[in-house]
């Protein structure tokens, strides 16, 4: 795990060094479908990993990843018509392709990434087994109620956030760059959906980890360090794309509150993908039959 981490940062540090600042306005380069290209080792490592695990495995990360797309993908084409979002294409190349409204590279994005959550959490898993280290638990007592009552606050906190749209005046859409070159997009009436829909996702994290200490469905000690490792490059993507007008959050969708070009929610939006995937891949393995905990 710790090898296949370091190889993939490498690589990824040479393209976030190299690819953004030879990309300019005049030759504009297919920075996102490049990054793509990064993740792709991701999805070779997870598929050599299931092979050697078996079918019953194999199967599960296809209803995982699947499960979550169904869950994702109608959510990215309202974020899309309703432009949380805005893509820079005189900024970034895309190849043109659209599915509901959605720009073909997206529907790459999420497959390649939820497959870098299931490598992470089952290569710990099998550290976990190798060593033969107990499952982490939580200790008895009020831990787990606080994650519960958590989960319930993010999903009254996203309700409240749909509730309270602020002034009625829809912005025309307007791009501006600030002192450091970082781009920003404006349009259309003041609310807090994406907001909302970063609280939403945290909610169902933090009921996952709530249940599964209940169930014992995740082997959380894997669990863990992968939701870590998964945070810290999805931060790190989102700061390279939004930075160099990949993609830019529309100013009206989001909260008030920023690091540095990208909204503070999406820190929510990071802990979210590997709780969810696993935990939907442990539930399918369970149905395949399948019933090894490590």
């Amino acid at each position: 795990m710790l090898m296949g981490t370091l190889a993939w940062s490498a690589m990824f540090a040479a393209f976030a060094l190299i690819v953004p600042y030879a990309s300019t306005p005049a030759h504009p380069l297919p920075g996102y479908m490049l990054f793509l290209a990064c993740l792709v080792p991701w999805a070779l490592w997870l598929a050599a990993l299931l092979r050697r695990r078996g079918g019953a495995e194999s199967a599960s990360a296809v209803v995982a990843i699947a499960t979550v797309l169904a869950f994702t993908y109608p959510a990215e084409i309202v974020a899309t018509y309703g432009r949380y979002w805005q893509y820079f294409e005189d900024r970034d190349v895309l190849v043109g392709v659209r599915l509901g409204g959605v720009p073909i590279e997206e529907f790459f994005f999420y497959p390649l990434m939820l497959a870098l959550a299931l490598w992470l959490y089952l290569q710990a898993c099998e550290q976990i087994r190798a060593r033969r280290l107990a499952n982490l638990s939580f200790p008895r007592g009020r831990l787990p109620h606080m994650l519960l009552a958590m989960s319930i606050l993010c999903f009254l906190l996203c309700l409240w956030a749909l509730a309270r749209p602020e002034g009625l005046v829809n912005l025309p859409a307007s791009r501006s760059w600030d002192d450091t070159a970082v781009p920003h997009f404006s349009e259309g009436r003041r609310d807090y959906a994406w907001t909302a829909t970063c609280l939403a996702g945290l909610g169902g994290s933090l009921g996952v980890l709530y249940l599964a200490e209940l169930t014992t469905l995740l082997q959380l000690r894997a669990v863990l360090p992968a939701t870590l490792v998964f945070f810290t490059m999805g931060m790190l993507i989102d700061l390279l794309g939004v930075s160099h007008g990949w993609w830019v959050y529309n100013t009206q969708r989001v909260s008030p509150f920023w690091l540095g070009p990208i909204p503070v929610e999406n820190l929510a939006m990071y802990l979210c993908g590997v709780p969810e995937t696993v935990a939907i891949f442990e539930f399918a393995r369970r149905l395949f039959g399948e019933r090894r905990t490590a």
